[in-house]
């Protein structure tokens, strides 16, 4: 299943760019990507705080 995701991510991400639809991130604001990118940041920073302090982490939280 992860291998599939990442496959078509990457084809995605190459139809879009021979696509041209790069241009269209200028439209989109600058604090919209800094708070889409800190959330991501966050989530990841939660979800290893079980695993760097030793403690058995949930397999089946995302």
């Amino acid at each position: 299943l992860a291998f599939t995701a990442v496959i078509l991510g990457g084809v995605f991400q190459v139809l879009f760019g021979l696509m041209g639809f790069g241009r269209y991130i200028t439209l989109v604001p600058y604090p919209v990507i800094s708070g889409f990118m800190s959330g991501i940041g966050g989530i990841i920073l939660i979800l290893q705080v079980a695993p760097f302090l030793g403690l058995e982490a949930k397999s089946k939280v995302v």
